[in-house]
């Protein structure tokens, strides 16, 4: 029986790209609210940097502030937009249920293409328990375990 092997996220690299889509989220919910737009359309790309500096000073305003260690040196110009962006993408809590939840739609994506074309019976393709498990690869590498049954 095929069974599409343990449901799998990559902690790391799953986490900062989910964390990027709530950030785009975010974005978009500030942009239609302040235009009045309920559906997703281009939003300009001067208005999504306000946004940015505007969620990145509120950001920087919630954190305490350390006094710099004796002989540091202060930053010599502010962040670009885009070290902004990544900031608050590295700020951005993303849950291990936010993981898991991908993982089982990774898995169920792929039941759905061993079974689409009737060549598996559905009753016999299982999904086993997500993995959470840290991983260095490049891609996401779930595992097929296939069993003879009588």
């Amino acid at each position: 029986m095929p069974t599409p092997g343990a449901n799998q996220a990559v902690p790391v690299r799953d986490r900062k790209v989910l964390a990027l889509r709530r950030l785009n989220a975010q974005l978009l919910a500030r942009w239609q609210q302040g235009k009045g737009r309920s559906k997703e359309v281009d939003r300009p790309i001067v208005e999504e940097e306000r946004a940015i500096k505007e969620l990145f000073d509120q950001q920087r305003s919630r954190q305490p502030v350390v006094a710099p260690a004796e002989g540091a040196q202060l930053p010599s110009k502010p962040p670009t937009i885009e070290e902004m962006r990544q900031q608050l993408v590295a700020a951005m809590p993303v849950p291990d249920s936010d993981l898991r939840l991908l993982a089982q739609q990774r898995a169920e994506q792929m039941r759905g293409q061993l079974v689409v074309d009737g060549t598996l019976a559905d009753e016999r393709v299982f999904l086993t328990e997500v993995d959470l498990t840290a991983s260095d690869h490049e891609k996401v590498r779930t595992r097929l375990n296939i069993t003879a049954g009588q």
